[in-house]
């Protein structure tokens, strides 16, 4: 019987712990995806009885279980735990035979972990909202250096070279005070839907638009400048 949705569990690595919980039952030790993904973005697929270990007691067990790493996850890498269901079926029903209806009640329990791995996945994926009627849309494959849109019927997303957009853009930097926590970005672009679509500084993570005008945008951040200053750098294109 399954009574629960299907979520993955996800941990951060402190350099000191090597088992980590599963909270979804699996019907084999194979049927979990074990990855890592470190600081860098490299993402490793972990190999059962290798890199890590899963005790029988775990397998066919509803309260999920725990794997033991061969070697204690790094600090700040990733660990990423997802039931991955073989999409076989295993059980051979004889004409006449009795069948224990713990047999089918493990089929359907099989079934349902399936569909919900699929959702899953489903939901992840870019999906039109459920108000759409629009179905059957295909995309190119993908070209180094093209970018996609809609082709003219909005009936396909096709590839296009960035240049063919005539898109304007702007890079401007700007200088700040010391303890400022706001900056002006005037960009000269004579129009007031321009949009703020880079943005780097060695000592801000983020800001948000206070309010713009066809030349000017106004930014609030997250934390003042420092002591000496410092340099933010904006793209902004229309």
């Amino acid at each position: 019987m399954i009574q629960s949705a299907f979520t993955p569990d996800y941990y951060v690595g402190t350099g000191l712990l090597t088992d980590y919980a599963f909270t979804f039952r699996i019907l084999r030790k194979a049927d979990i995806l074990v990855q890592t993904k470190t600081s860098g973005g490299t993402v490793t697929d972990l190999v059962l009885d290798t890199d890590y270990t899963i005790a029988n007691a775990y397998v066919n067990n509803p309260a999920g279980g725990q794997l033991v790493l061969a070697t204690a996850l790094e600090s700040g890498t990733e660990l990423f735990l997802t039931r991955q269901t073989a999409l076989t079926q295993l059980v051979h029903l004889e004409e006449g035979a009795p069948i224990p209806s713990s047999v089918f009640e493990e089929v359907f329990d099989r079934l349902t972990m399936m569909a919900q791995e699929l959702t899953y996945l489903a939901r992840k994926a870019l999906h039109f909202p459920t108000t759409s009627t629009v179905v059957d849309i295909t995309v190119e494959d993908p070209e180094a250096g093209q970018i996609l849109r809609w082709n003219t019927a909005e009936t396909m997303v096709t590839n296009v070279l960035a240049s063919a957009l005539a898109i304007t853009h702007t890079v401007v930097d700007v200088v700040l005070a010391p303890a400022d926590i706001s900056a002006v970005v005037t960009h000269g672009l004579n129009d007031s839907n321009a949009k703020i679509i880079g943005f780097s500084s060695t000592f801000h993570t983020a800001f948000k638009v206070v309010s713009q005008t066809a030349n000017d945008i106004t930014v609030g951040l997250t934390d003042e400048a420092p002591a000496a200053g410092g340099t933010l750098t904006f793209e902004v294109a229309i």
